[in-house]
């Protein structure tokens, strides 16, 4: 119905899991770009987060939907507990390999938000034996960085140090592994210049595989401008 009419889907989320061969085929030329969720690079953290991805398949399910025109959204979470320095690089070295496949691959990382009665909120409060505030006003400011304070309050497994140092990984992560990264900013060059321990574990960004042209990944504009679409090859060659 969307292809014979000319519709098209600036954006689809999904499991990892759905997107099979004959699903991604169906996909090409209709949708612009396919999100899905990694959460981490671990295998020992995706066991805590009970995370049923197989993580083999990413980088060929990544391959086929670059091939099918699709540009990609990879999201993932720091700042998780139990997390370590080569879990925060095992991220790094998978949107690196994704973005050798596919330079217009996004990885996009988000600060871990412990949601009352949640699995993993229980495993903090159960496991690690921290008491974690319930109170909606809290974990209403605790998030998008609204207030510092209940963010650091709302994840009392980080020391001062580390909360300072993930919110440093999270921005140049973002900035890093943008859809177009045509370049580092200099916010992060300064940030990755100030602190080694964080230039370790983004190794081999300043040289990773970057896009030949500009995109907009926004299919709505293009469709305004009365632009010429074709989702198929508008990213090819990479």
């Amino acid at each position: 119905f969307m292809r014979e009419n000319g519709f098209y889907a600036e954006q689809i989320i999904g499991h990892l899991n759905l997107y099979t061969d004959d699903i991604i085929r169906e996909m090409g030329g209709i949708v612009q770009t396919a999100l899905y969720s990694i959460e981490s690079a671990s295998l020992r953290l995706h066991k805590i987060l009970d995370k049923s991805i197989n993580l083999d398949r990413v980088k060929p399910v990544n391959k086929a939907l670059a091939d099918h025109g699709i540009v990609t959204i990879h999201s993932f979470i720091a700042g998780l507990p139990t997390e370590a320095d080569e879990d925060l690089r095992a991220n790094v070295e998978v949107m690196l390999e994704l973005k050798e496949i596919c330079p217009f691959a996004r990885g996009h990382m988000f600060f871990y938000y412990p949601v009352p009665h949640t699995p993993l909120r229980k495993y903090v409060e159960k496991e690690l034996g921290y008491k974690l505030p319930n109170d909606l006003k809290t974990y209403e400011n605790a998030e998008f960085y609204f207030g510092v304070e209940e963010m650091r309050e709302t994840r009392p497994w980080l020391s001062d140090d580390r909360f300072d140092f993930i919110t440093k990984y999270i921005d140049v992560f973002n900035d890093a592994f943008k859809t177009v990264n045509m370049e580092l900013s200099r916010k992060t060059l300064d940030t990755l210049a100030d602190n080694p321990k964080l230039a370790e574990i983004f190794a081999g960004i300043k040289d990773m595989r970057r896009p030949k042209k500009f995109y907009d990944p926004y299919v709505l504009d293009r469709v305004l401008r009365n632009e010429k679409i074709d989702l198929l090859n508008d990213i090819k060659p990479y």
